[in-house]
């Protein structure tokens, strides 16, 4: 007959089956200080994270809400470990404490999470070259800050406090901001643009007898008593009256600049010489003859608009006190002859063609 013994194991008059599990009679919990309702945190932040009295722990970090499976945190063994938000940035803290019976368990998981802020951009126009007395505007366009300071060369702008900036001055300029969740962090943009304000480069006028030159400029616009005088745009110019001349010039930077104004007085030609330069016939046709009434020869003539602009000029192949000029080509109007004669005098005339 066959049979079967069932073999207990007895100890201390308690008897043990050898398929029972043992259980740990307590669970960790874990305190967080500071809590905040939603787990989020500045990045900076330290929290503190601590247990119940046990007679060891460690603590672990997770990134998936789970208390099993999680890494070891290197030396952290104690009641207590202190969270870098800035290390961190996310993750699920829990710790596994063994008590004096050497009973092991894991607690519930605390999450610890950060505020995410993208470091500001500025923006700009995309020019960065200026003229001194220009302005150009930089920005943060995105909304949510809370707190700006605008830098120059590393320096803070005082004042300088607004989501944008009218920038005047040469330089580099960045921001920081900060958002009201995090009131002290201040996120840097790092790089900036750089801008360049040029000083206008300031003409003199040159005057040679009734003609005014500019010593500088692309381009020119002379003025009379402060009022531009129309098709002067030349570098040199004729001052056909009197009063103040000034000449408005852009550089080679592009920026505009206006002389100190000159005082030019001018003799009625027509009286002052009289019977000295004879021009005939007037009005003129098709050809002008001019007569010095002198001995003197004429050495040079040109011939200018109503402007001073010169159109044509040319040293005389004959030297003598009697010049003919063909004016085929030329519109009808008012034109400016001035002759040079070999005496050093010069006559300047108005006429006008039909």
């Amino acid at each position: 007959m066959n049979r079967f013994v069932r073999i207990l194991a007895v100890w201390a008059g308690f008897a043990f089956s050898p398929s029972a599990t043992a259980q740990c009679t307590f669970t960790p919990t874990i305190n967080v200080d500071p809590l905040d309702p939603d787990n989020l945190y500045c990045p900076g932040d330290f929290v503190t994270l601590s247990t119940e009295a046990y007679s060891s722990y460690q603590w672990y970090v997770n990134f998936s809400d789970s208390n099993t499976g999680g890494t070891p945190i290197p030396a952290a063994t104690q009641q207590s470990y202190l969270v870098d938000v800035s290390f961190w940035g996310f993750g699920y803290f829990y710790v596994e404490a063994t008590d004096e019976m050497g009973c092991t368990e894991a607690s519930a998981t605390a999450l610890i999470d950060s505020w995410a802020f993208l470091n500001p951009v500025i923006q700009s126009s995309g020019e960065m070259e200026f003229c001194a007395g220009d302005s150009t505007e930089i920005l943060f366009p995105s909304p949510g800050a809370f707190k700006f300071q605008w830098f120059r060369n590393g320096q803070p702008i005082p004042g300088a406090t607004q989501q944008n900036y009218w920038v005047q001055e040469s330089g580099t300029y960045t921001l920081e901001i900060a958002y009201a969740q995090c009131p002290e962090l201040w996120l840097s943009s790092g790089v900036g643009p750089t801008f360049v304000f040029f000083e206008p480069i300031v003409p003199n006028v040159l005057v040679e007898g009734d003609t005014l030159s500019a010593d500088s400029g692309s381009s020119f616009q002379w003025m009379l008593n402060g009022e531009p005088i129309e098709g002067a745009n030349d570098p040199d110019h004729i001052a056909l009256e009197s009063g103040a001349y000034s000449v408005r010039v852009v550089d080679s930077n592009g920026c505009t600049a206006v002389s100190e104004p000159v005082e030019i007085t001018i003799t009625s030609v027509g009286e002052t010489y009289a019977g000295q330069l004879e021009l005939f016939p007037v009005p003129v046709r098709s050809v002008l003859h001019l007569r010095t009434g002198s001995e003197a020869a004429i050495v040079y003539w040109r011939l200018l608009d109503l402007q001073g602009r010169v159109l044509v000029e040319r040293a005389s192949t004959e030297l003598a006190p009697n010049l003919t000029i063909s004016l085929a080509g030329y519109p009808a109007g008012i034109y400016l002859i001035e002759c040079h004669l070999q005496d050093g005098r010069r006559f300047i005339r108005r006429f006008s063609r039909l």
